[in-house]
């Protein structure tokens, strides 16, 4: 039973982490900031001072310097760490602790992106 679940969540995890890497290919590139902007407003930009969005309201500063943390180039890094994790949770061999955040980070992307019945 615990080989069963341990292929069924390796095989989840695989397909958030692309889920993931295609998110990130279709963002705009490289590296993000934030620059405070007017009337309280705080400004996405990426390379080449592009602007990406404007993040109003009093979590304005704070979502658009969370955002830039996980601008596209950081995203491809989690999506290969989810991919080289699930074959470790596949034959068993990753700590439960981590199979268990490695999954519900496998939810949470699946969940944003669209409601989903593969959940394992």
């Amino acid at each position: 039973m615990f080989e069963h679940e341990s292929r069924l969540a390796a095989n989840y995890i695989k397909t958030a982490s692309d889920d993931f890497r295609a998110l990130a290919r279709k963002a705009a590139p490289g590296i993000w900031s934030a620059v405070p902007g007017e009337h309280g407003t705080t400004r996405l930009l990426a390379r080449n001072a592009e602007e990406i969005a404007v993040v109003t309201g009093v979590w304005a500063p704070t979502t658009a310097r969370y955002l830039t943390v996980l601008a596209p180039d950081t995203a491809y890094l989690v999506a290969e760490l989810m991919w080289l994790s699930a074959d470790e949770i596949r034959k068993g061999a990753l700590p439960t602790r981590l199979r268990t955040a490695t999954l519900e980070l496998a939810k949470g992307i699946t969940k944003a992106q669209a409601p989903s019945s593969r959940t394992p």
